[in-house]
């Protein structure tokens, strides 16, 4: 089915939010209807990818669930120690296998032909989720909830391909309020602000940076290192839009259910700092590699030197987890290098200029994108060396790179020969820069939608931009539109 498709906006959000809505009224064994209903849409959801994505959602979900209804059973400590350890150890293999199996064959020994493994959506985010689970009932006994709540947990459609990670107390504690008090009409009202305002970012700005951004990677030898720095930005831009786009879909969608799910995302570009950055960057998977890996390996407790160390593993961790690359491991390890320094130098970071602090920040997080998106190690170096000193300026021989900024328009403007090929060329030009520049000024200095669903909720003005930003985002579903980034991690 997928997020940008005609049938998952106008057809089956519209059915999930109102099929929800009804069935809620329906209060017969603890709203068991309505429960069964959003999980059966969600499986639906994900059975659109593949049928077989269901089945292995089903078994992992049903192992898990009653594994640790077994462990909570005993009383014997080892048998309940034995039996966690057991299910984070068979939920890691499975992602393990069906993730890096064949990258790890390829790496190590060499073998070319890989297995024919079906990788479930969204396995990253669920796997970590039903870690989260299993760890959690062992510690505590809290956690009680039935089959099919924690079924509707596990599958739920809006974080199932890109995150965030959602706690299931946090899933639980709200369905509990949602079944007791409904859905508010300004929840509504916040979620299509938020919904619309995220397929904006997605199909009218991100989707157009990554034309820019594919041409300029698959193009390198043929960009100076001007238009190489325009490309550059226009990925840590792109990233921005598109993974802060889906985040801002996935609360819309949430409001209208009566959640509010996790804050995913934070202006990072605003962060003063590496570890600041971290703490508005996908802020779901850094608390879960907190939690549930720094901490356990023991965090900051055991000296310097293992400080250092579990910050390293735990960015490594965090590069594999993105992706099987060593291009990931790569950026992943620069991170972790980049947070022990910010970790022993912030006394004196934070005694300087704050706007000094954001854009040394934002050039390093932006340098760093570079081995995240180089499709082997060799291109990124080689695109590191071009920005030193001894890069040059080299020179356009592609002016094609130009040319993705609304090419429709440009291909207009060619038939009527309004304008001569090098008038174009140089309005071209400096149409990217100021495109890029404009989108900087809103990373660094504009409001989040947060901040207008919730100020302009009730305006009838923010309703009317919003459906047309909809519109205009939806009409660009027939051209071929990119997944999400994240949806492939």
């Amino acid at each position: 089915m997928g997020v940008t498709t005609y049938f998952f906006v106008l057809i089956f959000i519209p059915i999930v939010i109102i099929g929800w809505r009804m069935l809620l009224q329906v209060k017969y064994h603890d709203n068991i209807i309505a429960i069964s209903f959003l999980t059966i849409m969600s499986l639906w959801f994900i059975g659109s990818y593949d049928y077989r994505f269901i089945l292995s959602m089903l078994a992992t979900v049903t192992v898990n669930y009653y594994a640790v209804k077994l462990m909570k059973s005993l009383r014997n400590t080892y048998f309940r120690k034995a039996i966690v350890i057991s299910l984070v150890i068979v939920n890691l293999a499975i992602l393990l296998v069906l993730k890096y199996a064949n990258w790890i064959r390829e790496l190590f020994l060499q073998i070319e032909q890989p297995w024919n493994l079906i990788l479930p959506i969204g396995i990253s985010f669920y796997t970590l989720e039903q870690v989260m689970f299993v760890v959690d009932s062992y510690k505590s006994d809290k956690y009680d909830y039935s089959f099919i709540e924690y079924l509707s947990y596990s599958t739920f459609f809006p974080v199932i391909v890109s995150g965030p990670i959602m706690h299931h107390s946090q899933y639980m504690e709200q369905l509990k309020t949602i079944k007791e008090t409904g859905i508010s009409e300004e929840k509504i009202k916040q979620g299509m602000i938020s919904f619309s305002l995220g397929y904006g970012k997605k199909m009218l700005i991100a989707s157009q940076l990554g034309l820019i951004v594919d041409f300029g990677y698959g193009n390198l030898d043929a960009i100076s290192t001007g238009a190489l720095i325009i490309c550059i930005i226009s990925y840590a831009l792109q990233l921005y839009f598109d993974f802060s786009g889906y985040c801002n879909i996935v609360e819309g969608i949430g409001l209208m259910m009566g959640f509010e799910m996790p804050v995913n995302f934070m202006s990072p570009y605003k962060a003063a700092s590496i570890g600041e950055f971290w703490k508005r960057w996908h802020r779901s998977l850094t608390e879960f590699l907190t939690r549930y890996v720094y901490i356990p390996l023991g965090g900051n407790r055991k000296g310097i030197l293992r400080q250092a160390a579990n910050i390293v593993i735990v960015f490594l961790l965090s590069g594999l987890w993105h992706g099987t690359s060593l291009t990931f491991l790569l950026w992943g390890g620069l991170h972790g290098i980049c947070m022990i320094f910010d970790k022993f130098t912030e006394a004196y970071w934070n005694k300087l200029w704050v706007w000094f602090r954001r854009g040394i920040t934002f050039i390093t997080v932006t340098v760093l994108w570079i081995p995240f998106r180089a499709n082997t190690l060799l291109q990124a170096r080689d695109i590191i060396f071009r920005l030193g000193i001894f890069g040059g300026g080299g020179v356009d021989t592609a002016p094609e790179f130009y040319q993705t900024i609304f090419p429709q328009t440009v291909s207009l403007i060619k038939i009527t020969e309004l304008l001569t090929e090098d008038t174009l060329l140089l309005l071209q030009k400096n149409i990217m820069i100021a495109l890029v520049g404009i989108l900087l000024i809103v990373v660094f200095w504009g409001k989040d939608v947060t901040y207008f669903r919730e100020k302009y909720a009730s305006k009838l003005w923010m309703m009317l931009m919003c459906g047309l930003i909809l519109s205009a985002s939806v009409m660009q579903f027939s051209t071929n539109v990119p997944s999400f980034i994240y949806e492939g991690f």
